[in-house]
């Protein structure tokens, strides 16, 4: 998905994240770049086919409590 859309995986995850709208993402890093890179992340879309792709892994993942 990230290539298609010409993004990098962790953007794709942080915009993941941001849709998910119950889960507080505080990313840190210490690098300009990857700065940039955290904010590029809330200007990209997800379509509903991306999305239910997200799904489809994350349903496949079993949490421990």
């Amino acid at each position: 998905i990230a290539n298609k859309k010409g993004v990098t995986p962790g953007q794709l995850c942080l915009t993941w994240v941001i849709v998910q709208g119950n889960i507080v993402n505080i990313p840190s890093t210490k690098i300009i770049k990857y700065l940039e890179e955290n904010f590029g992340a809330s200007k990209i879309h997800l379509d509903f086919e991306e999305l239910s792709q997200f799904g489809e892994i994350t349903d496949s993942i079993e949490v421990i409590d």
